[in-house]
């Protein structure tokens, strides 16, 4: 299955911060698409919370240059491999640590496309006005240096409370999350 449905957000999403909300079975196609769709255009720094730096690394076949992944998943014990543009983050209830390695990437790429593959997963590790917190002090930081955000959260994956937060914090929010199962059905 290719995520063309997410045209629609990438046909509105420079300098915006944007979340879609997508359900488990269009997780991978929805990340996959939406780096090749950034990376047609500008670089890319991937705060990656489900797959290693090595793995994304690997699925990505030319624009490794402009790629700056934020690795989370794997938690190694190396903290950057400058070569690759990658760092990995040992603690993802460390947000203040999150926030300062999104720094130094935009450092490397000021005009980057910033995409969180898995809110859900990054708020199960943190506290709830915490998490709250740093997506209002994110969001509100991208915005004067009027950046692009993509956050990507799975259905059912956070609390209501704290992704209603989230929907007010940006700019657009897509549901995606009743389309495949739409498509499903009227197949049979």
């Amino acid at each position: 299955m290719k995520a063309t449905y997410l045209k629609e957000m990438f046909s509105n999403v420079e300098e915006k911060n944007s979340l879609a909300i997508i359900n488990q079975k269009q997780f991978h196609d929805s990340i996959e698409y939406s780096i090749k769709k950034v990376l047609e255009k500008k670089p890319l720094i991937l705060v990656s919370m489900t797959r290693s730096a090595k793995d994304v690394l690997e699925s990505i076949p030319e624009k490794k240059e402009n790629v700056f992944v934020i690795d989370i998943f794997s938690r190694e014990a190396s903290s950057a491999n400058k070569e690759l543009n990658i760092i990995h983050i040992n603690n993802p209830a460390n947000l203040t640590k999150l926030q300062i390695t999104v720094d130094k990437a935009l450092k490397k790429f000021p005009n980057a496309t910033i995409l969180f593959d898995s809110l859900g997963v990054l708020s199960v590790y943190s506290d709830e006005r915490l998490f709250q917190k740093f997506i209002y002090l994110f969001n509100n930081k991208m915005n004067l240096l009027d950046g692009t955000v993509l956050f990507f959260a799975v259905k059912g994956s956070m609390g209501e409370k704290v992704l209603s937060t989230v929907k007010q914090f940006c700019d657009r929010t897509y549901n995606f999350s009743e389309l495949y199962i739409e498509s499903v059905e009227l197949a049979h």
